[in-house]
């Protein structure tokens, strides 16, 4: 299990990303604790060509929704500190744009430059 390290004492995690304590390891703070502002939770999905028809996608979006919100993915997801959400692809669109616009902010803010 993917927490087994934490539970074993092979890792020591000392905040998590997060938006609320994680159930399985509530003693776990959350990075806002320390930044009030920090925020980052990312996402996991799938990616389709630009020219996929909506009628895939949308089929494409009901499976992925189903198999993360039910055994065995969903458990295996949290497991790993993932909350399985199952999204819209308007939803999921509107946490990519937001999630780029903090990744742009975090290499700004520390001065990284294309190679």
């Amino acid at each position: 299990a993917g927490d087994s390290y934490v539970r074993n004492g092979q890792v020591r995690v000392l905040a998590i990303t997060r938006r609320e304590r994680w159930a399985r390891h509530p003693a776990i703070p959350t990075m806002a604790e320390f930044f009030p502002d920090f925020v980052l939770t990312g996402l996991l999905g799938l990616a389709a060509p630009a020219a996929t028809p909506a009628p895939i996608l949308d089929r494409l979006n009901a499976w992925v929704n189903e198999a993360i919100m039910n055994p065995p993915m969903g458990p295996r997801l949290e497991e790993f500190g993932f909350t399985p959400r199952a999204l819209t692809r308007a939803e999921a669109e509107t946490q990519v744009r937001e999630d780029r616009a903090i990744y742009a902010r975090i290499v700004r803010l520390a001065g990284i430059e294309p190679e």
